[in-house]
């Protein structure tokens, strides 16, 4: 189950130096309560070294893939293939599609299983239509019906003001009756 809760984006962002140069960003998002580990990417069947590590529960990583002149870059998530081992140590390669393959070693060779459709599906946005931004990624996570983000973070700042009154009250009271 776990490996169906990590989410891969592709993106690009404009370069600040060099005029028509971008750079493909690969947003990994660990949407479970549990890291996965040996992070390890390919694109168009080449090993990409940049991405490598960890991912820690509910949080994400943007690693930078190798840039270049925007009519020349030639990425799509369908070319990405990301590798990982989830917490119970079982090893998955998420296709750009989507798909999930669990991996088996034997004599230092690894065998792919048959495609698992995952829980959550990969996105792959034209670059042009995505924000030029290198923020991080963050995960997204799902709010109860009715609840939307902007509402549900709000939700926190609103929780820590009642505590305050409560606190407040308490010690009006407590002095109210030491008097």
């Amino acid at each position: 189950m776990q490996a169906s809760l990590i989410d891969v984006r592709l993106r690009t962002v404009p370069s600040a130096i060099h005029p028509g140069y971008v750079t493909p960003q690969l947003d990994v998002i660990n949407r479970s309560s549990h890291p996965v580990r040996e992070l390890a990417a390919t694109l168009h069947e080449q090993p990409v070294p940049e991405v490598c590590g960890d991912v820690n529960a509910a949080t994400g990583r943007t690693f930078t893939l190798p840039s270049g002149r925007s009519g020349e870059v030639s990425a799509r998530l369908a070319d990405v293939r990301l590798f990982f081992t989830d917490a119970a140590g079982a090893y998955w390669r998420r296709d750009g599609d989507g798909g999930l393959r669990r991996g088996t070693e034997r004599d230092g060779v690894t065998t792919w299983g048959p495609r698992e459709e995952p829980v959550i599906r990969a996105v792959d946005t034209p670059w042009a239509a995505q924000p030029a931004t290198s923020a991080p990624a963050r995960p997204a996570f799902d709010f109860p019906d009715g609840v939307s983000e902007s509402r549900a973070g709000r939700a926190r700042p609103v929780a820590v003001v009642a505590l305050v009154a409560a606190v407040v009250a308490a010690v009006a009271v407590a002095v109210a009756v030491l008097r």
